[in-house]
């Protein structure tokens, strides 16, 4: 397969692009005529789930459906589309136009299914999803980033090997011609869920990958003792140093690094959990997230009720946070906000070690993973 395999399909094949009703129980021009801030999916409290995009406060403006669980939202250069992807191993897109228009469901092809992470192009045409490649003929599965073309409806015009197995999230680096891609090294396929076929020779990753060509430009592999620790979640600093947190697969009683820097064609950096906090966090780190500046970065711990935060310039502790599963970290000027959950949307700002103060809370409300500023 080439790095750029033309997709000449003219319709995906669980139903191709579907236009859905939005709004649960919120006005739509009210989306429209107020200023959305920031974007999350969510359990509500009927169990169904949803994104919602929130006022600076955390109010919802709206509230979309969706057709199970999402995971993370990536939001176009100009603000005025996001995209909703499925959880692993979830088939579907909703594609979200912020200012109230009909939304867009988009369905991946019938031989790959999404990570729930995703990233625009510069200019905001093309749209690029972590995917697995998979077959029925065996288990054998590898990662690639689809390729959507956003003004032809999101139609899949073809795709790039992301170097590895199991992709999860993708940044786009600041010259606007590289992908950074966390490949997770865990395999899996939809015919078991989400059991991890290859825990014993798991091979994480992080590549950098040309947007363009699909080429290989750079390539961080962690030491072999590392091996089952699953690169997963990545934020950029001023410095265009790529910071990533893990999730071991091992023993929760192995002492491994959870969170690390690299910066292309340069040296990993490992960064040192203090002793008496380690084993609280259950070897587990959710979102990574570097501030307005990408002087400061913030990673959630929410099996331990902990934000984590380190310096960028010599990749030491800094502080923490406590959040009852706290997990979503969107950035907001030199601080952040976050979310758990349990409903609570709130800021925490400079110093490292600030107190979460909730803004609002939506009762019987569970706030995923992620969460992005619009």
């Amino acid at each position: 397969m080439s790095a750029l395999e033309l997709d000449r399909r003219q319709l995906l094949a669980a139903g191709g692009v579907a236009l859905i009703s939005g709004l649960i129980g919120l006005p739509r021009d009210l989306a429209a005529q107020s200023k959305a801030f920031f974007a999350s999916a969510v359990r509500l409290a009927d169990k169904s789930f949803a994104v919602q995009l929130l006022d600076e406060a955390g109010i919802p403006l709206a509230s979309y459906p969706l057709e199970d669980r999402g995971h993370d939202v990536a939001v176009s250069p100009k603000g005025d589309l996001v995209v909703a992807f499925a959880r692993r191993p979830g088939r579907f897109m909703l594609a979200i136009p912020t200012n109230g228009s009909e939304p867009n469901l988009i369905w991946a092809r019938e031989d790959r299914h999404y990570f729930g992470h995703g990233a625009f192009s510069i200019d905001g045409q093309l749209l690029y999803a972590a995917e697995n490649a998979f077959t029925d003929k065996d288990d054998i599965t590898h990662g690639v980033i689809g390729i959507y073309d956003v003004q032809a409806g999101f139609k899949r015009i073809g795709e790039h090997f992301s170097h590895g197995v199991g992709p999860h999230e993708i940044l786009l680096m600041g010259d606007g011609k590289t992908l950074a891609v966390a490949n997770g090294g865990i395999m899996t396929h939809p015919d078991y869920r989400r059991v991890k076929l290859n825990l014993d020779d798991m091979k994480p990753n992080l590549s950098f990958v040309d947007i363009t060509s699909g080429d290989l430009l750079d390539q961080m592999e962690l030491p072999a003792d590392l091996h089952q620790l699953s690169i997963r979640h990545m934020s950029i600093d001023k410095d265009q140093r790529v910071w990533f947190g893990c999730q071991h697969q091992g023993e929760l009683t192995e002492e491994v690094p959870l969170i690390g820097s690299y910066k292309r064609d340069g040296e990993v950096r490992m960064s040192e959990i203090p002793e008496d906090l380690f084993y609280s966090l259950r070897n587990y780190v959710g979102s990574v997230m570097c501030n307005g500046e990408g002087s400061l970065v913030a990673t959630s711990c929410p099996r331990g009720g902990k934000v984590l935060y380190w310096d960028v310039e010599r990749g030491t502790y800094l502080g923490e946070t406590a959040l009852r599963d706290g997990c979503g970290i969107a950035a907001w000027g030199k601080g952040f906000v976050m979310s758990n959950g349990i409903g609570d949307f709130g800021r925490v700002g400079l110093p490292a070690e600030s107190a979460f103060e909730v803004s609002h809370h939506q009762s019987g409300l569970a706030f995923d993973n992620h969460m992005i500023a619009l």
